[in-house]
């Protein structure tokens, strides 16, 4: 899997933020052979060098929310495998701004193929990919 973020191409008000947040958008691309299924997935920020884990629905992210979150892209199969050359996009994502201007912050994704063959992949998000997101009242 290659995961990539750019610049958001939809308006966050699309989105569920009720708060300020960095915005952007990620896609999910397969660049194995075979098909995989997104089986696990999670925001991670960094505090003085060290990872913590945490989602806006506090519990472990799975594929069911992979399906809801990431079909922005090409139209999810029924069966969402994301098949060899297919990108999954969320967008917008965001992530909370919690007063200190932006600070590291990346996405980890588990995958298995038809044999059970276990993919990993993260990316941190850029700055430059981001815009910032103030919702009005």
């Amino acid at each position: 899997m290659k995961i990539t973020h750019k610049l958001p191409a939809q308006d966050p008000k699309r989105g569920t933020m009720t708060a300020d947040v960095w915005y952007y958008r990620i896609e999910v691309l397969n660049d194995a052979a075979v098909p995989v299924r997104v089986v696990w997935f999670e925001f991670y920020y960094s505090d003085h060098g060290n990872w913590h884990g945490v989602n806006k629905k506090n519990k472990v992210l799975q594929h069911e929310d992979f399906v809801a979150w990431y079909s922005d892209g090409d139209e999810p199969p029924k069966d969402a495998w994301i098949q060899p050359g297919q990108a999954w996009v969320c967008d917008p994502n965001w992530h909370l701004d919690v007063g200190c201007g932006f600070y590291p912050v990346k996405w980890a994704y588990l995958a298995v193929d038809r044999q059970g063959e276990v993919q990993f992949a993260e990316a941190v998000v850029p700055e430059d990919a981001c815009r910032h997101y103030k919702p009005v009242g």
